[in-house]
């Protein structure tokens, strides 16, 4: 799932608050992305289940309403392509991290 907070046009909900792109902070992610992990070494089968079980809710007409009425867009998918959007965001973060010159104490 997706969230539209940081996105290019302001949020709906605060119409007054500037995006970090009007902000000065380019290479923002414009996304933020919600799921879940488990544990390493969790067998493949439980994976898939644990999946397949998310996404059969997330085809509930019920669920889709109440995410679309918080500005979440909900994507179904596979664990590979939430790995690969996992790996996306990290690199985008580094940048912004980079960027502005945060570091750790």
């Amino acid at each position: 799932m997706t969230s539209t907070w940081t996105s290019s046009p302001r949020a709906p909900e605060l119409p007054a608050t500037p995006t970090f792109q009007e902000l000065g902070i380019s290479g923002f992610p414009t996304e933020v992305i919600f799921g879940l992990l488990a544990p390493a070494g969790t067998p493949a089968a439980i994976i898939g289940r644990l999946n397949g079980a998310v996404n059969d809710g997330l085809r509930s007409a019920e669920v889709r309403a109440s995410l679309d009425a918080i500005g979440v867009e909900a994507r179904m998918g596979t664990p590979l392509e939430f790995a690969a959007m996992l790996d996306e965001q990290a690199r985008q973060w580094k940048a912004v991290i980079d960027e502005i010159g945060i570091t750790a104490e």
